[in-house]
């Protein structure tokens, strides 16, 4: 992927003895208020390159790439088959690809250089609490987001030019869509 953009950060609250608020606060206090940290990470990228079909092979002059591409139309799917014949065209488009015969070796390249997979910003967050319970032993307590915006990332469209669906986004991405995801943690340091 040619852009990825990651930025994360850790900030310690504060709450407890010799901080802003609450700041001379006994032991007990703050031990409840004090140790708070809030850590996040947020991640754009803008898309791995885009398989190209196979069966099929671009016309010379021709650009795939629409302007509003839309998950039911990812990119122009516009072909002539063996007999000349247009299919998954729009009204009064000229055709981007031709289908090549069966057995013909490949000339072109596997993936396009201007056409991505979709990608959405995603936001991981967590908030953890230290409790230092003696001089040597501590508590580590901790809620952690992934996915925090519950956002859904969806699959490649379909690159099979005789499917129904070519050019379709049809699902979220299986192995790397997750929905939203919270866990709880404790560590106990001694």
């Amino acid at each position: 992927m040619p852009h990825i953009w990651q930025f994360n950060g850790v900030y310690e609250l504060p709450l407890g003895r010799g901080k802003t608020l609450g700041r001379n606060v006994g032991s007990g206090l703050n031990r409840l208020v004090g140790g708070w940290q809030f850590n996040w990470n947020f991640n754009w990228q803008s898309g791995r390159p885009l398989g190209m079909p196979g069966g099929v092979e671009p016309i010379p002059g021709t650009s795939a790439k629409l302007a509003n591409a839309t998950p039911d139309r990812w990119f122009n799917t516009c072909y002539a088959d063996l007999n000349g014949a247009l299919q998954k065209c729009q009204p009064g488009e000229s055709p981007v690809w031709r289908q090549r015969p069966p057995f013909t070796l490949r000339t072109t390249p596997l993936r396009f250089d201007d056409i991505r997979v979709p990608w959405k910003p995603t936001l991981d967050a967590s908030l953890f609490k230290h409790v230092e319970l003696t001089r040597r032993t501590r508590l580590e307590i901790r809620v952690e987001a992934f996915n925090l915006t519950n956002t859904v990332i969806f699959a490649g469209p379909n690159t099979t030019f005789n499917d129904s669906n070519f050019g379709k986004i049809a699902e979220p991405r299986g192995s790397v869509y997750f929905p939203r995801n919270v866990q709880l943690g404790a560590k106990l340091s001694f």
